[in-house]
């Protein structure tokens, strides 16, 4: 069990970092540094499974089930993308425990790309949650590597030969790791067709297209979300909080864990109106000062510092695409939440996106910084001849 997921953090590593290495230059300070943290998260996940100080989620097994090919324990399609990225070390291991260190590694190689002395990136990666998600073998690393992606894909602007291959990739990887988030991506899609759109007409009709292909697309998610027959447009808020609720509170156990819920549980019966400014201010403050009864809580509130931190350093100085994502992903997300488990771990994948945004912009003014040093050079030799 140990030795599988000591297997899975190395060999896992080595992959991620070669490909890293074929992608962009590591300086050896950020290989060492990642490699330390590999070391020390490693050390924690180890301790966490031998103790089950923090017992392991539900579908633990899913992604080494679906490698395997077992039609009798085969869970549905959004283990896929997590049981490839898994396939060196489920190989080489066997066991399903390789798939925590796989998190780990994913966490560890993505500090060694995001590593820049300039703006710092890494550093507003390592959150309380980044490190807690890691100890898991949770699809959601690899929904912020999707995320992330796109947001490097995009760099610095929204520019229209950037934008199809990108979203798409992103869309097909999505539907194979958490179809929900597919919103996501289509709210991004939208925003970009009012972005380029210049006439107040059709502006009003993309309005009113948005309005109702919001309507159309909460009506069919639960088919996205796996759960067989519709809902009524008229429940959906009811729909979605129970929903959330569920997923954010059940244990592989009994099915049905104790989370946290929001204002102990009063926000479900909140009207819409008032429940989702509530929802949203708790995507940021989590949880909310009160309501602190745990050490788990605890840890949690000071998550909410380093993501309120965070965040403020992505907008200013983090591309316009990272923070239009961050946006996005905050209004759409926040309207699933009704517990602190919850959101604390659907806020997560932003830690992805911030430092993604914070490097796509120092990447791009190296890029123009140097770009300006040719001209002035090719100006120069011009002006000898």
């Amino acid at each position: 069990m140990l030795v599988s997921l000591l297997i899975g953090s190395f060999v896992s590593y080595a992959v991620f970092i070669g490909f890293l290495v074929l992608r962009r230059p590591v300086s050896p300070a950020g290989l060492v540094g990642s490699f330390a943290i590999l070391l020390g998260i490693t050390a924690i996940a180890i301790v966490n499974l031998r103790f089950d100080i923090i017992e392991q989620k539900f579908a633990s097994e899913f992604a080494f089930d679906w490698y395997n090919g077992d039609e009798s324990e085969r869970p549905n399609r959004t283990f896929a993308v997590q049981a490839i990225a898994n396939a060196p070390a489920f190989f080489v291991a066997g066991a399903w425990q390789a798939a925590i260190g796989t998190n780990t590694a994913v966490t560890a190689a993505v500090y060694a790309y995001l590593f820049d002395r300039e703006t710092k990136a890494h550093r507003y990666f390592l959150g309380p949650a980044v490190i807690n998600f890691a100890l898991f073998s949770l699809r959601d690393p690899f929904i912020g590597l999707i995320l992330m992606g796109l947001v490097l894909a995009f760099g610095k602007k929204f520019e229209s030969r950037k934008l199809l291959l990108p979203i798409l990739l992103a869309s097909v990887a999505m539907f194979w790791t958490r179809p929900e988030n597919l919103l996501i991506i289509g709210a991004l899609v939208w925003f970009l067709g009012y972005r380029s759109t210049r006439t107040a007409v059709t502006r009003l009709g993309l309005l009113l297209a948005g309005g109702f292909g919001a309507l159309v697309a909460l009506r069919f998610a639960p088919a996205l979300l796996g759960i067989q027959g519709g809902v009524s447009i008229g429940n959906l808020p009811a729909f979605f909080v129970e929903f959330s609720e569920d997923r954010g509170t059940r244990t592989n156990v009994t099915g049905v864990g104790g989370g946290s819920d929001i204002l102990g549980g009063a926000l479900q019966r909140m009207p819409l109106p008032l429940r989702y400014p509530i929802q949203l201010f708790t995507f940021f403050v989590l949880p909310l000062p009160f309501e602190i009864r745990s050490v788990a809580l605890l840890l949690s509130a000071f998550d909410s510092i380093f993501f309120a931190y965070g965040a403020r350093k992505l907008f200013k100085e983090g591309t316009p695409p990272a923070k239009v994502l961050f946006v996005i992903y905050v209004l759409v997300a926040a309207f699933f939440s009704s517990n602190y488990g919850n959101v604390f771990r659907i806020r997560y994948p932003l830690y992805f996106v911030i430092g993604a945004g914070l490097l796509a912009n120092k990447s791009d003014k190296r890029g123009e910084g140097d770009q300006s040093v040719r001209s002035k050079a090719a100006i120069g030799l011009r002006e000898s001849s």
